[in-house]
């Protein structure tokens, strides 16, 4: 869930918690499987296929059942409200060997000001299905959308990661920090 990215009080993230559902598939605005993250308003696939989980799915015994708190990757409450998005930062099941990883993106409400310093905040969670633990979880910054480069690798770069090693399945982790705006980003 992301808290805020913001500068003098102002959330520049649109549906930070993904409590807005919207339709962006034929079964309608509540998540039926894998993939979904463009059901929350505002928020689509940057690379991979992340995962958008709400208590609108009442399946409770399927593999890709995508409910809160219950779900195909273990037992998550969300942050506030219903709802949270889930990716995985290192996948290696692929038969060419690339280490996946998976991102999610959005708009922000306004574009950032130059030489202004914004406060980054989101919360993560390890999911209790998962055999190894991350850290450098981060969030970057663009001027234009990069769903386009799903399959590219871009330069390993963010502009405020954590060097926490997120391990608690249990609670969220809160994720701060600040930065000053080197561009007019306008996506996250």
């Amino acid at each position: 869930s992301f808290s805020h990215i913001s500068y003098s009080q102002i959330n520049l993230v649109p549906n930070p918690s993904f409590e807005q559902n919207d339709t962006c598939d034929i079964y309608g605005p509540c998540p039926t499987g894998f993939s979904m993250i463009c059901l929350a308003d505002g928020w689509t696939t940057a690379k991979g296929s992340p995962d958008y989980f709400n208590s609108c799915n009442s399946d409770s015994i399927s593999i890709t059942r995508v409910s809160v708190p219950s779900n195909f990757l273990g037992y998550q409450d969300a942050v506030t409200g219903n709802a949270y998005a889930g990716f995985f930062t290192h996948l290696d099941f692929n038969p060419n060997n690339y280490n996946e990883r998976e991102w999610i993106e959005c708009g922000l409400i306004s574009p950032l000001i130059i030489g202004k310093k914004y406060k980054v905040g989101f919360k993560i969670s390890l999911a209790d299905s998962v055999n190894c633990s991350t850290n450098n979880i981060g969030v970057l910054f663009s001027t234009v959308s990069l769903w386009k480069e799903v399959s590219d690798p871009l330069n390993n770069f963010t502009h405020f990661n954590t060097q926490i090693i997120i391990e608690d399945t249990f609670s969220w982790t809160s994720i701060e920090g600040e930065f000053i705006a080197d561009s007019s980003y306008q996506y996250l």
